[in-house]
Order: C-alpha cells, then sequence, then structure tokens
C-alpha cells in the first residue's frame, strides 16, 4: 500500500488509473495473504508430521532396546541349558554338579535377571 502511494504521488494518474492500480494493490494483498496462511497451514501439517515420526523414532529405539536385551537374555538361557545338558550327560561332572555352588549360582542369577527385566517391561 505504500508503494501504491508512493507511485500516485509521483505519477499524478488519472481517477480511472489510481482505481485501478488500487484494486491490483489491493487483489496482490490479498493473493499474498492467502498464499502466507497455506505456507503456515503447511507448516504446521509439517510440524504435527515430523513430532509424530519423532515418537515413533523414539518407539522404535526402545523396542530395538528391548529387542536386544530379549535376545541376550535367550543366548545366555541357552547357554545355560547347554551347559546343564552337558553336566547330566557326562557322569564326572553330572556327580559334582550336585554340588557346584557356581553353577546354582548362575542359574539363580540367571532366573532373577529374566524376572527383573520382565519386570521392567524388558522383555516379554
Amino acid at each position: 500500500m505504500k508503494s501504491l502511494e508512493a507511485v500516485i504521488a509521483e505519477e499524478h494518474l488519472a481517477g480511472g488509473q489510481a482505481v485501478s492500480l488500487a484494486q491490483t494493490a489491493h487483489r496482490m494483498y490479498d493473493l499474498a495473504v492467502r498464499i502466507e496462511a497455506t505456507a503456515r497451514h503447511h507448516f504446521d501439517v509439517v510440524r504435527t508430521k515430523e513430532s509424530r515420526v519423532e515418537e515413533l523414532m523414539h518407539k522404535l529405539t526402545s523396542s530395538k532396546s528391548q529387542l536386544k536385551l530379549a535376545q541376550t537374555a535367550e543366548n545366555h538361557r541357552n547357554r545355560l541349558r547347554l551347559l546343564e545338558a552337558g553336566a547330566e550327560q557326562d557322569p564326572l561332572i553330572h556327580s559334582r554338579s550336585r554340588y557346584d555352588r557356581e553353577l546354582h549360582e548362575a542359574a539363580r542369577l540367571a532366573h532373577e535377571a529374566e524376572a527383573l527385566a520382565g519386570l521392567k517391561g524388558g522383555w516379554s
């Protein structure tokens, strides 16, 4: 509008020309306002989607951590089962393993860790 006023003041336009120029300026201003509103809306949509992506990335990272914990726990369970199975099959180890506190303590700690992780939501 200031530019329009400056042009009108400098050019000494006729009435019809000034009105036409003012109408054009008004249409341009309305268009600029609509474009700005559309841009703001698009930015809001993008921000909302970005927030959702960040939320999903957080959940994905958390799930990945839980999966790693579950895989580690399963690997340790399998190793413990292999140790127990080996002890059952070897007569020398089998007779000793009844009194092997270290093996029993390891099994107890593994079960406690599994239960604790389950309580904390680490794995199902």
